[in-house]
C-alpha cells in the first residue's frame, strides 16, 4: 500500500505488508535483470485494481490468494529480441514464484508498441486500473501514448476469447482427474467468464470483478433475463457474484456429487453464453456445434494481420496448416475456439473438428489435441 491505495478488499494489514514486501521483492529482481531498458512495471490483475484476495493458514498468518499479474514495459528492445525477452522474464518468474510461494506472471511489452496496441480484454483492462511498481526515466509519458479503450466499446470478439480460454480450464477438468479445490477453481473462472460475455455482447462490460457484479445486477433489474431463455439465465447473476466472492477469499470446494454438478451447470452456462455471443457478433444462427467449427468466415484476419496469421499457422500446425483452407486467414487459436464448444458438449469429433485438429479420432483424443493445441497458440 505505498501509494496509500490497498491492494485487496478485506484491507488486513498484515496482508497489505506482504503484499508489499512481494512486490518490492519482484520490482529489484526485474530492475537487476531489464536495467535501464525497464520503462515501468505495471501490475495488474486484482490486485493491481485494488481487487486482490487473500488466505489464512492454519497458524493464522495472511498470504495473497490468486497470482501477481505484471507487464514490464521495455524500450530499445528490437521487435524480433522480443521472444528472447519474454524467455528471460518468464524464467525469471518461475524463480520468484519458487520463492514467493505464489504464482508471478511476467510479460514484456515494448514501449514502441503503446501507440498501436489492439483493443483488446487484456490491455483494456490493465491501463484502465493498474499500479505502477517500478518506473524508469519517461515512464509517465510513455504510458500516455496508449490509445483509449472505453471498456463499454470492447469488441465481442474479446468476449468469446475469454469464454475460449475459461472453456478450456472446464474441457481440461472433464479430461482428466485433478484436485477438487483445482476443479472449484475452474468453475468459478467459467461463471466469470460467462458474466463478463453477456456485459461484452450488450455493450456494457465495465473492468473490475464488484463493477461487473453491479452491472449484471442492473441490467438484469432493468432489462430482465440476461441470455434469451436456458438456465443461465436465472442462475448468472448469483452465480458470478459467488464466483467474484471466491476470488477474494478461498472457498473449500463442495462434497464430489455436488462438485460434479456444479462443473456441468458452469459448463451448460458457458455454452449458453458462447452461442448467444457469438450468433450476436457474426449475425448468423448455428445448428449445431458442428456447424460452428466448419463455418467459414468466422475469425478472417484483415490483410495487415494476414502475414502474421500465416506464419503462426504454419509454426503450429506444419503441413496441416492448409487444411481447411479457410482456417490459414486465421490465428491458430481460432482453431481452438471452432472446435471446443463441440466438445465441451460432449460430442464426438466431426471431420471438420478431425481437420482443425490434425486428427482426433475419438473424444478422448480430440480433446488432448485440442489442450494441447489451446497450450501452444495462447
Amino acid at each position: 500500500m505505498a501509494d496509500g491505495r490497498p491492494y485487496t478488499v478485506c484491507r488486513e494489514p498484515a496482508l497489505e505488508e506482504r503484499i508489499g514486501e512481494d512486490l518490492g521483492r519482484i520490482r529489484a529482481v526485474v530492475e537487476e535483470s531489464v536495467g535501464s531498458s525497464l520503462v515501468a512495471l505495471l501490475l495488474g490483475g486484482g490486485f493491481g485494481r485494488g481487487e486482490g484476495g487473500g488466505i489464512r493458514d492454519e497458524s493464522g498468518r495472511w498470504a495473497p490468494y490468486n497470482d501477481y499479474d505484471l507487464v514490464a514495459v521495455v524500450r530499445d528492445v528490437p521487435r524480433w529480441r522480443l521472444g528472447r525477452v519474454r524467455e528471460e522474464l518468464t524464467a525469471l518468474a518461475g524463480r520468484l514464484e519458487k520463492s514467493l510461494g505464489i504464482e508471478v506472471e511476467l510479460s514484456p511489452l515494448r514501449s514502441d508498441d503503446l501507440r498501436s496496441l489492439p483493443f483488446t480484454m487484456m490491455w483494456c483492462e490493465l491501463f484502465a486500473a493498474h499500479r505502477l511498481i517500478a518506473e524508469g526515466d519517461g515512464a509517465v509519458a510513455a504510458l500516455r501514448r496508449v490509445p483509449p479503450m472505453p471498456p463499454a466499446d470492447l469488441p465481442l470478439i474479446e468476449g468469446t476469447r475469454y469464454l475460449t480460454n475459461r472453456a478450456a480450464l472446464l474441457l481440461w477438468a472433464r479430461s482428466e482427474a485433478m484436485a477438487p479445490g483445482r476443479v472449484w477453481k475452474f468453475v468459478h473462472k467459467a461463471w466469470l467468464a460467462a458474466g463478463a460475455g453477456v456485459l461484452v455482447g450488450r455493450g456494457a462490460f465495465v473492468v473490475g470483478y464488484g463493477a461487473r457484479q453491479r452491472a449484471l445486477e442492473e441490467l438484469q433489474a432493468r432489462e430482465g433475463p440476461l441470455v434469451p431463455g436456458g438456465p443461465t439465465a436465472e442462475r448468472l447473476v448469483e452465480r458470478h457474484r459467488e464466483a467474484a466472492a471466491a476470488r477474494l477469499v478461498a472457498t473449500e470446494p463442495p462434497a464430489e456429487d455436488e462438485l460434479s454438478r456444479r462443473v456441468e451447470e458452469a459448463r451448460e452456462a458457458v455454452l449458453e453464453v458462447w452461442r448467444w455471443l457469438e450468433e450476436r457478433r457474426t449475425g448468423r444462427s448455428f445448428a449445431s456445434w458442428a456447424a460452428y467449427a466448419s463455418a467459414p468466415g468466422l475469425f478472417a484476419e484483415r490483410l495487415p494481420a494476414l502475414p502474421s496469421a500465416v506464419a503462426r499457422q504454419l509454426l503450429l500446425m506444419r503441413e496441416r496448416a492448409f487444411v481447411p483452407p479457410y482456417s490459414l486467414r486465421e490465428h491458430p487459436r481460432t482453431r481452438v475456439t471452432r472446435v471446443l464448444p463441440g466438445l465441451l458438449a460432449g460430442d464426438p469429433p466431426d471431420a471438420a473438428t478431425r481437420r482443425l485438429l490434425g486428427g482426433g479420432e475419438g473424444w478422448a483424443d480430440a480433446t488432448a489435441r485440442c489442450l494441447s493445441l489451446w497450450r501452444r497458440a495462447n
